[in-house]
């Protein structure tokens, strides 16, 4: 026998047995016309002369006394949705719904912190780093030359790639999980439900992401064209000494006055502020670890001489440029002959020495007890002093006194604390605490000289806050308009728009 199917004018007739189940039928409906085929039928009720079908029954034509060619009309399923369906699915999934909006404002907060070009930054050198390796193995070892040259081409522009995809996926991904939420029910019964929150979310992304990419070209674009000109002019000893010196004070006129906008809003001027100030001293922090850990030889009171100097430098600086409105940046780089054997064996017993030389200062001692780290530092300063002393040429001495010292502040304390003193060579949770400070010590020298190099690829401390302060402005200006798109999406999503 023949059966029409009849959905919106579009009529087809499919040729069934008489006893075949409407199930069977339904279930292939991709044999009907492609007018049809491409409606999902799960979203339809059948109707025979006013009688529903279920598109799961078990009847037969024949048992519904359908003739042959008799029509079954396809009807749209009165669906739900709007804010009812969502308190519904609210009301049995709450903490799904609570998830996705803390999800959703996450990026009101990440964005002004300006992590995202800097994150990108890294990863380029990562990668720089990694290609460079390759790289060089290809050219050295199979003459590959003209690849080496064109990979390197492409990397250049990788980093550009990797910035827009990194911004794209921190403003698409909360709205997406926004958007997704508010389809309630059909989030778990119809997955081609999603494709259109997913779609809203998705053209959302791509114009915050664009507008970011304007905004923050604004804030580097000109002056990485001033650095650019800056390289040129360089290249001739004439317009170094004449054109390079006014392009560089364009550049600070033109970095000076790029900020003056966002810095009015007092939260933003505090954060630059910040940035500026501990730029200083985190260079200077960060050098003076790897000229502890990472230097073949120092002296202990030259070193302490050179920090001094170098914080009262950053002062002075401060002061001196307070009121053009600029900070004391101090760059500090690693020189071509740096070792980078950082906690080298040599080091030991100047580190032991420094580190008894910091406990033996009231103030830093007084510090080291109200931050609980009194404990800790001797047993780390005892613990370097112990390695120096199996060296063959450290002063077994000069160590064994200074150890001494360091015991005895170490009976002390417990005493005046009213606690079991356990010298600090005997028992497992000594001796594990001071394998567990030795080596993060180590890690630490390791991490602040890997972080200066970092820097310095990233094109200096300079650079680096800029890069931080024009990802902050960015982020501000495009919180406000992911604000905007987060409360539209939110309103379509409660009444069902998209």
């Amino acid at each position: 026998m023949h059966l029409s199917i009849l959905l919106d004018q579009h009529q087809t007739t499919l040729q069934v047995h008489p006893y075949q189940s409407f199930h069977s039928i339904f279930s292939h409906y991709q044999s009907l016309e492609s007018s049809i085929r491409d409606y999902d039928i799960s979203d339809f009720d059948f109707i025979y002369l006013k009688q529903h079908i279920p598109a799961n029954s078990s009847l037969c034509c024949d048992a519904l006394d359908i003739p042959d060619y008799g029509v079954i009309e396809l009807h749209p399923k009165l669906k739900g949705g709007g804010i009812s369906d969502f308190l519904k699915f609210f009301k049995k999934h709450w903490g799904y719904v609570i998830l996705a909006l803390l999800i959703a404002v996450i990026p009101l907060f990440t964005l002004p912190s300006g992590l995202i070009p800097i994150s990108a930054a890294l990863l380029k050198t990562v990668l720089d780093e990694s290609f460079e390796t390759l790289g060089l193995y290809l050219a050295t070892n199979f003459g590959k030359y003209s690849l080496y040259n064109r990979l390197k081409f492409i990397i250049s522009f990788l980093k550009y790639v990797i910035f827009i995809l990194i911004v794209y996926v921190s403003v698409t991904f909360p709205l997406l999980v926004l958007t997704c939420i508010f389809k309630g029910k059909d989030l778990l019964d119809n997955p081609k439900g999603l494709c259109s929150p997913s779609n809203a979310a998705f053209i959302t992304g791509i114009v915050l992401t664009t507008l970011y990419m304007m905004i923050y070209t604004y804030f580097r674009g000109f002056g990485n064209l001033l650095d650019w000109i800056k390289s040129f002019f360089k290249q001739d000893q004439t317009s170094q000494m004449t054109l390079a010196p006014a392009t560089e004070a364009l550049h600070r006129s033109y970095d000076k006055a790029k900020y003056v906008a966002i810095s009015r809003n007092p939260l933003i001027n505090i954060y630059y502020m910040f940035l500026d100030n501990m730029a200083d001293v985190s260079m200077v922090t960060l050098n003076s670890i790897i000229d502890l850990g990472c230097k073949s030889k120092f002296n202990t009171s030259a070193f302490i001489k050179k920090f001094e100097n170098q914080m009262n430098k950053i002062q002075d600086q401060n002061e001196d440029l307070a009121e053009e409105g600029k900070r004391g940046i101090v760059e500090v780089k690693i020189p071509s002959d740096r070792k980078v054997d950082c906690c080298n064996p040599e080091n030991y017993e100047q580190i032991g020495t420094l580190l008894y030389a910091s406990i033996n200062k009231s103030s830093f001692e007084n510090y080291l007890k109200k931050a609980e780290l009194y404990t800790p530092m001797i047993l780390l300063a005892i613990t370097f002093l112990e390695k120096a002393y199996e060296s063959p040429n450290s002063n077994k001495e000069l160590i064994s006194n200074l150890l001494s010292h360091l015991e005895y502040r170490l009976k002390t304390f417990s005493d005046s604390n009213h606690q079991a003193y356990i010298p600090s060579s005997e028992g497992f949770y000594n001796q594990f605490l001071k394998a567990f400070f030795f080596s993060s010590m180590c890690n630490l020298f390791t991490l602040a000289q890997n972080t200066n190099v970092s820097i310095q690829e990233m094109g200096g401390i300079y650079d680096v806050i800029d890069m931080l302060k024009s990802g902050s402005a960015t982020g501000y200006y495009i919180a406000w308009c992911y604000g905007i798109c987060l409360i539209a999406l939110t309103i379509c999503g409660l009444f069902d728009i998209y």
